[in-house]
Formats: structure tokens, C-alpha cells, sequence
């Protein structure tokens, strides 16, 4: 049995035009989690994120501590992965 979860998150709030993707590769990758970000058409950034879950949560603390970001910040939903990813990689 595994631990490994996949995480759908929306951010909203200051996060287009702010580096905010680059920041999140940046940090998923140095901690070796899979998956993509992106902009959305509405403003805010999707996030698909897998990993252990206290790595994956860690990785929303710190994108939360890096760009100040309110608690409420992030909608999340966490399920069994969907499909495997390669690297964590930035989405246009």
C-alpha cells in the first residue's frame, strides 16, 4: 500500500503575474513531487500535485509563506492519483 495522493488545488487571489508558477515548480520539484501548474481563464492558478500527502501539504505552506497567502486561499481535493506524472512541469 501506498501514501502517495494526488492533489487538485485552485489558488486564487494574487497569483497571475507574480511568478507564482515558477515558484511552484521550483518548490515541487525540490521536493520531488509530480504534476503541473497552470493559469486559468478566471484569474486563478490550478495546481495538480502527487506525492506523499505531508510532502505534497508542505508544498502548499510554503507557495502560502512565500507569497503571504491567505489560509482560504487554496481549494483542495485530495484522491487516489489518476495517472502518473513525469517531473513537475509548468502548463500553458
Amino acid at each position: 500500500m501506498t501514501d502517495v495522493v494526488e492533489l487538485h488545488a485552485i489558488a486564487k487571489g494574487n497569483v497571475q503575474g507574480v511568478g507564482f508558477r515558477y515558484m511552484t515548480q521550483r518548490f515541487a520539484n525540490g521536493l520531488k513531487l509530480t504534476g503541473f501548474v497552470r493559469n486559468m481563464p478566471d484569474g486563478t492558478v490550478e495546481i495538480i500535485v502527487q506525492g506523499r500527502k505531508v510532502i505534497v501539504q508542505q508544498l502548499l505552506n510554503e507557495l502560502k509563506t512565500y507569497f503571504q497567502l491567505a489560509e482560504d486561499t487554496f481549494r483542495e481535493k485530495y484522491q487516489l492519483p489518476t495517472k502518473q506524472y513525469i517531473g513537475f512541469q509548468i502548463h500553458q
